[in-house]
């Protein structure tokens, strides 16, 4: 599908929007289920498919996929990336208007730093030449999906512990963020090489592209659908999208063989990268005291 570059902007826009409904939705069914644990996934998986809500969120976040898919399509990463990543105030809006969380001080911060790296990142993309994307070598595959894939479960397996004491700060689920993050936009990448390598439907069982989203996709909303139960939302998925990201933009250019920026744009986006990296930095570790 052929679109004007201001058109698949406002497809990437939209797509990352209906995404954020439906996560929203994940939040409501959240709710309604039993506690969710990460080192019991038959579990987990049974209680999110016997869950109504989080069934019609699955099909909205789905959707919004499909439209990201079309976006890629038709933009490169590095203008695709701030678009997706812009989305964030609508999740904020999502987060403050429908379920009555505030974000703190410290994640007012994170969210200019990342307005700030977005708009670094989106001028390094104005001044940089399109490229096609060309299929990756199945050793730089082969370097890239494991530790992708291992490592967040890994982690989310081993830190699914809630925190000891009486006295004992609830966790802000920064690393439950991440991992999920990480995951998601493993997801995402599959899905870039699938919309830029311009596969034709019978070809795309036979190319690893549609068995990694389906894995990493699968994996990344468990991860998601686990912290939302017991974090807020705001900082849950901001954490994930900025990392999601991220990873779409960095690995996804190193991996797909696209152009990167020359002289002073080149700057502009390790800048517009390291900002958005530090804002992930700066959010709290725990909730606010009451």
């Amino acid at each position: 599908m052929v679109l004007s570059s201001w058109l698949a902007m406002s497809v990437a826009f939209v797509s990352s929007s209906v995404y954020w409904v439906g996560v929203a939705l994940f939040k409501v069914a959240a709710g309604r289920m039993p506690p969710l644990r990460g080192d019991h996934p038959v579990e987990l998986l049974v209680r999110m498919l016997g869950e109504p809500v989080w069934l019609i969120g699955a099909a909205v976040v789905l959707m919004g996929l499909l439209l990201q898919a079309v976006a890629l399509n038709a933009l490169a990463l590095p203008a695709a990336q701030p678009v997706l990543v812009s989305s964030v105030a609508v999740l904020v809006g999502i987060a403050v208007g429908c379920f009555s969380e505030r974000p703190t001080p410290r994640e007012w911060c994170a969210l200019l730093l990342v307005t700030s790296g977005t708009l670094m990142v989106a001028l390094a993309a104005s001044a940089t030449r399109s490229g096609s994307a060309s299929p990756p070598s199945p050793i730089g595959l082969a370097l890239l999906i494991p530790p992708c894939l291992l490592l967040p479960v890994l982690v989310f397996l081993t830190c699914d512990r809630e925190p000891a004491g009486l006295h004992a700060r609830p966790r802000a689920g920064i690393v439950f963020g991440v991992t999920a993050g990480v995951l998601i936009g493993t997801a995402e990448l599959a899905l870039e090489g699938m919309a830029q390598l311009d596969y034709t439907i019978g070809a795309l069982p036979r190319t690893v592209y549609p068995y990694l989203f389906l894995v990493a996709a699968g994996l990344g909303v468990a991860q998601l659908q686990t912290a939302l139960q017991r974090h807020r939302m705001v900082t849950i998925a901001f954490t994930a999208t900025v990392v999601a990201k991220t990873h779409l933009l960095v690995t996804g250019t190193v991996l797909y063989g696209l152009l990167w920026p020359r002289g002073a744009a080149l700057l502009l986006l390790a800048g517009g990268v390291a900002v958005t990296g530090l804002a992930v930095t700066l959010l709290p570790r725990h909730e606010p005291l009451p």
